[in-house]
């Protein structure tokens, strides 16, 4: 095909994923969750003041819920919140313009490969370009990437950013291999690659691993061309007719020195922060629960002493729980036919790409090995590497924590689809080939199309519904029932049973920045523990408290109270809550004389 047929389809297929990702943003997923509505409100008070809900000015991690979130979404957002406010659309706009741009970078990212191939004298028969724009196609239709872009995860913008770095990567290889003399393209590969330490933090382990592989995939490759070059200049001198060559400029090591600035920083968090070591306690397999099994399992083991430390340890346990988990993530039925169990991360039963790649997938391994050296190694190092940031954690296999892998599953899949059309063209004459490949991709297409169609079928009628609990549904209509009451009652109480319904509460009201930052009620609750925790407990007149100690409020004539329907203040509620599915939410009493007395 011509150039600008490639540039035509592949502007469809962003288009394509543009209105997947878009469509109804603010409404699918049905509710924004907590985690969200801290995104949202953080980068609406570093707009305002400079400074987060708690008043830490430009932070480079914040400090939210007491989770820690790193910096570059919530900084990402501010344009956004600036511009249109506080709303969903707001919020997730990050996530879903990094979904659209991972389609279009998955495609450069291919052909940049290719050309680098190309400049290395090898690959030249292979049609990147179709390989490309095949990846493109199935990471803008794979419920995977849909699922995640329409939510407002950092995990998604990173991933984007990793994408860009080796695509930026590649293209510098491909400067450098020209003797062009200035590759910029290493710089923008080490700020993006550096960003992505900022932005999920499994890129803090991922981003390194996959830095050092590049080195020992790529380096001898272009170090032996830059060495011809410099035999050359030697050998043929000007005055026997040879010009030689520009020789490539070193720009690479000025990318690698922007990424160690940022890894330097990273390390630094990580070793010398409560911050920077928050998130990596609350998630990891290790936890205090589990130091208890590993003793209790010595105490009643019958084994020699030895054999017992041997055996019940907690480098044994996590370097078998983490070799199962890491396994895991290569199960074909996560990625074909069930998907995670992470209700906001994928829905029950909804596979992460179409079941029919499941096909093209093994016969792209199978054909992986005619793909060019060095890039070979590149791809099998990231496909290996890609699980073992999530593998020592909890909750595996984990739908967001291996994201890392995207977009090579689309990519080896596109070349199993590629060498599958290639070997059928063969049984047909030359002049039937192109009919015959049009055919079969068109037979593709139409078979992913029918699995999205279905997928958003569910995603946007039954997941919607049924799982919005997931999505802490409801929460818009409690703060606006909570503000349309707050000048005439005296106190009002909310129920924490939820979670974290202050969040909701500066969010939807777009609860002034300074009162906030100067005038919360807040504690610290299990310092130097994993589950340490910053609990707000009053915002003005808005009292947060938990379930079980409704029934020991200090009565108040008027108070008004929300509690969860099945623990309700009083046996008959004056009112309910219910979400926009008619799910009753909050139970509703106002304390009067009767309960005064």
């Amino acid at each position: 095909m011509k150039q600008w047929v490639y540039v035509w389809l592949l502007g469809l297929v962003v288009l394509l994923a543009a209105l997947l990702r878009l469509y109804h943003l603010d409404q699918y997923p049905p509710s924004l969750n907590w985690d969200e509505v801290s995104h949202g409100y953080n980068a609406w008070a570093i707009w305002k003041t400079g400074a987060d809900e708690w008043g830490i000015r430009v932070p480079l991690v914040f400090r939210a819920f007491g989770d820690f979130k790193l910096p570059v979404y919530i900084y990402s957002l501010v344009p956004w919140v600036a511009i249109g406010g506080l709303n969903a659309w707001t919020v997730r706009l990050s996530s879903a313009l990094a979904g659209i741009m991972s389609v279009g970078l998955t495609y450069g990212l291919v052909v940049q490969i290719g050309t680098v191939q190309r400049l290395l004298g090898r690959g030249k028969t292979i049609g990147w370009q179709r390989v490309g724009l095949l990846a493109a196609f199935m990471v803008a239709v794979a419920p995977w990437t849909i699922f995640l872009s329409r939510m407002a995860v950092e995990a998604n913008l990173a991933s984007m950013l990793f994408i860009a770095a080796v695509y930026f990567f590649h293209l510098g290889l491909a400067q450098k291999l020209r003797g062009e003399g200035k590759a910029w393209a290493f710089l923008m590969a080490g700020l993006m690659a550096g960003l992505t330490l900022f932005t999920y933090n499994s890129f803090r382990i991922f981003t390194p691993m996959m830095t050092v592989a590049a080195v020992l995939v790529y380096a001898p490759a272009w170090e032996w061309q830059l060495f011809n070059r410099w035999w050359k200049r030697l050998r043929l001198p000007k005055r026997f007719g040879y010009e030689p060559e520009k020789l490539a400029c070193s720009c690479h090591l000025i990318g690698l020195a922007v990424f160690l600035l940022f890894f330097m920083m990273t390390s630094y968090q990580l070793m010398y922060t409560n911050a920077g070591q928050a998130r990596a306690a609350n998630i990891a397999v290790l936890d205090q629960g589990m130091i208890n099994r590993i003793n209790e399992a010595r105490g009643t083991s019958e084994l020699p002493t030895l054999v017992t430390r041997l055996i019940h340890n907690k480098l044994t346990y996590v370097a078998v729980v983490s070799g199962k988990n890491y396994m895991s993530f290569f199960n074909p039925n996560f990625w074909y036919v069930s998907g995670g169990h992470h209700y906001q991360f994928s829905g029950p039963g909804m596979y992460l790409l179409p079941t029919v790649n499941l096909l093209f997938v093994v016969f792209g391994l199978a054909w992986l090995w005619k793909w060019p050296r060095p890039s070979l190694w590149f791809v099998i190092g990231w496909i290996l590497l890609a699980p073992l940031p999530a593998s020592p954690t909890r909750d595996n296999p984990h739908t967001l924590r291996i994201i890392t892998m995207l977009p090579m599953m689309q990519v080896v899949t596109a070349w199993g689809l590629y060498q599958t059309v290639k070997w059928v063209q063969t049984k047909f004459s030359k002049d039937r080939k192109q009919i015959i490949s049009g055919i079969l991709y068109g037979i593709y297409m139409v078979i992913v199309l029918g699995y999205l169609g279905n997928f958003m079928k569910v995603y946007t009628g039954t997941y919607a519904s049924e799982y919005a609990w997931a999505w802490q549904s409801g929460s818009k209509e409690m703060v606006e029932y909570v503000m349309a009451h707050y000048q005439t009652a005296p106190v009002i109480y909310v129920t924490k049973y939820y979670g974290e319904p202050h969040a909701f509460v500066q969010f939807y009201s777009q609860w002034d920045v300074r009162d906030n930052q100067q005038n919360r009620v807040w504690e610290y609750r299990d310092a130097g523990t994993s589950v340490a925790w910053y609990w707000v407990n009053g915002l003005g007149k808005i009292r947060f408290i938990n379930d079980w100690e409704i029934g020991d409020i200090t009565p108040v004539a008027g108070a008004v109270v929300l509690s969860q329907p099945q623990n309700p203040y009083d046996s008959q509620p004056e009112s309910t809550i219910s979400d926009q599915f008619g799910r009753v939410i909050y139970n509703i009493d106002t304390i009067d004389n009767t309960d005064l007395n």
